[in-house]
């Protein structure tokens, strides 16, 4: 337990690393000029300067001294020389949204005018009449879009000549993190830690819903917020400020959520969307606190992936034809299509075939020369052989997972448990997110664990003493059922510190790092029943007195698992796992376990009933929840 208390304290430190102390800005200097250096208060003093970039500031003590920026910047807008300078080398073509500021806020002072040509195109091309906030939604196999994701769009006017709006065309305002590793740990203590360089970017839209819709199969969600068009613009003309900088991304408090908002406020100053989020930043909760503030949202729309377009396409077809499609597409191949002589079955079949291909080959597809390129234009073609319109697919809103709607991404729980060897033992624990396998799904995967710091501790009613439990950093676990265009396995990991009941270290704390992987295999959809089969492994190491041997050691161990899980509606849901495990240090006593959770959910709060039997120890417990 010796590095606990310093993860906890790095953990809470790197909110601090992140601020500024600063005097606090003389009145002269208002909250809207504030809010456009992106300047908040800070956690425990002064001010807290968001941007990290040297090149965002004029003056040299510009990023802890907003009042000498505020004076910088207007004396710059002054300087006579503004009207020569070249457009790269001016400040008000570098701060178009500040130069706006003061001639709003002092219409009759004689600021230097000058025309920004490169600026003036490009604010041009993004020329928008409203903004929408757009959630992209959990994707388990990418460390950093774990918790879902949120940019801007900008969002164009309907078109003249069509009378039509093509979303497509709109534009896509992003920040992220630069990653420079793939690996998870690694990703995990920079991300937390602030280091990695966080950038904003400008894309069309439709490269965002080719990067989320396609390639990854997420769904989006559009949230059109009720901004009018002169915030638009000057929405606009804030973004190219921010473009050229860079500041650090911190991945539960400074992350692409924190800075939505904090974009929206640097235009509309009076918002206080910042003030009104949580201090642990989680994409889904940016959503409700833009939902739930008065005025702000306009309306919503639903952007359904590639994935969910084939599963609604196909979801009445019979296995024969799903197995003729995958097949096809596959061996890119369309022979079997001759053969097909009804010519609504073969309008049907080559209609899923098509996304098919858009699923299984996001990115080859859009190299022109690629064989699945060139197979899709073959189906294209064969399809237009066909004399038969299709009918405009339809996927309406899924009414249990609205993002907004979801459950509060922070619990706290008390569980009340009885052990035949332990005695009667009492818990409190405190879950920073977001959702438990079986929670409320609305609004979440419905076969998926996505936990960060869990924090346990235990009271011994045998021993009289309180004690830490758990403090469990990461828990991830996706049951993805496996079907005819769906093979992806099934996983899960976790890392922590906790107690452990293993023969050899019998209610040891220890360090341990446990993972699982086969596959998940739906039995049944209402209810929900799922399978899984695959095995469990684990490593654990301590140097607790309580090992029988009595020194420090690494172990390493696995087995079988299978797991079932019932979902019987959105209030109830069971899970049974069995798990034996086998140690690779000799002479260590195999580990089995089986447990049996049902869970009922109701509104904010939830009830769990759990019974466990491992070795000669059988346990019962009561677990409430509250989540907020």
């Amino acid at each position: 337990m010796k590095f606990t208390p310093f993860f906890f304290a790095f953990f809470l430190f790197q909110t601090a690393l992140a601020q500024t102390a600063a005097p606090e800005s003389p009145p002269a200097v208002d909250r809207a000029w504030l809010k456009l250096l992106h300047f908040q208060p800070g956690l425990w003093w002064g001010l807290n300067p968001e941007i990290s970039s040297p090149n965002f500031y004029i003056h040299h003590e510009g990023r802890s001294r907003p009042d000498l920026e505020y004076t910088a910047t207007r004396a710059a807008f002054l300087d006579p020389k503004e009207s020569s300078v070249k457009e790269e080398f001016s400040y008000i073509c570098r701060f178009p949204a500040r130069y706006a500021y003061f001639r709003k806020k002092e219409p009759q002072t004689k600021w230097v005018s000058r025309s920004c040509p490169v600026m003036e195109r490009w604010a041009k091309a993004l020329q928008g009449v409203s903004a929408s906030l757009v959630f992209s939604s959990y994707f388990l196999n990418n460390p950093s879009s774990v918790y879902g994701h949120t940019f801007l769009r900008i969002n164009k006017s309907v078109s003249e000549k069509s009378g039509r709006r093509y979303e497509l065309l709109d534009y896509g305002f992003n920040f992220a993190a630069e990653m420079d590793t793939k690996n998870p740990l690694l990703y995990a203590i920079k991300g937390i830690g602030g280091g990695f360089a966080g950038t904003f970017t400008t894309v069309p839209y439709y490269y965002k819903v080719r990067e989320y819709s396609n390639s990854e199969s997420r769904d989006l969600w559009e949230y059109e917020l009720n901004v009018t068009k002169e915030q638009t613009d000057m929405l606009v003309l804030h973004i190219w400020e921010l473009g050229p900088t860079f500041t650090h991304y911190y991945y539960f408090t400074e992350n692409c959520s924190y800075f939505m908002l904090s974009a929206l406020e640097a235009v509309i100053p009076d918002l206080q969307l910042v003030e009104d989020s949580k201090w642990i930043i989680i994409p889904v909760d940016t959503l409700k606190t833009t939902f739930e503030y008065p005025g702000l949202l306009k309306s919503w729309n639903y952007r359904p992936s590639t994935f969910t377009e084939l599963t609604f396409r196909t979801k009445d077809m019979s296995n024969a034809d799903k197995s003729l499609i995958e097949k096809m597409g596959k061996n890119l191949s369309l022979a079997e299509v001759d053969e097909i002589s009804d010519p609504q079955r073969k309008v049907v079949i080559l209609d899923a075939l098509m996304d098919w291909v858009d699923y299984l080959y996001p990115k080859e597809i859009q190299q022109p020369e690629s064989g699945p390129a060139k197979f899709k234009n073959q189906v294209l073609l064969k399809r237009s052989g066909v004399n038969v319109i299709t009918e405009p697919l339809v996927i309406p809103p899924p009414a249990t997972k609205f993002p907004h709607q979801s459950h509060g991404s922070r619990k706290i729980s008390f569980t009340d448990l009885n052990s035949t060897i332990l005695g009667r033992e009492n818990f409190l624990d405190y879950k920073f997110a977001l959702h438990d396998l079986l929670d409320n799904p609305d609004g979440y995967p419905d076969t998926a664990t996505i936990n960060t710091f869990n924090f346990r501790f235990g009271y011994s009613q045998r021993d009289k003493n309180i004690y830490l439990d758990q403090i469990k950093i990461f828990e991830l676990l996706s049951l993805f059922p496996i079907d005819h265009f769906a093979r992806t396995a099934s996983w899960g990991v976790s890392l922590g510190w906790e107690h452990v009941r293993y023969a050899d270290c019998f209610d040891c704390m220890a360090a341990r790092l446990g993972g699982q992987y086969g596959a998940t295999f739906a039995l049944s959809k209402t209810p929900g029943l799922y399978s899984f089969f695959g095995i469990k492994y684990d490593f654990i190491y301590t140097d607790d007195n309580k090992r029988s041997d009595d020194y420090k050691t690494l172990e390493a161990g696995g087995g079988p698992a299978v797991q079932f899980l019932a979902r019987w509606n959105l209030q109830n849901a069971s899970f049974l796992e069995s798990w034996y495990r086998k140690s690779a240090r000799y002479g260590v006593q195999d580990y089995r376990e089986i447990k049996l959770t049902h869970q009922v959910n109701y509104k904010n709060w939830a009830l769990a009933i759990q019974g466990t039997e491992r070795f000669d120890e059988e346990e019962f417990a009561l677990k409430l929840s509250y989540l907020y």
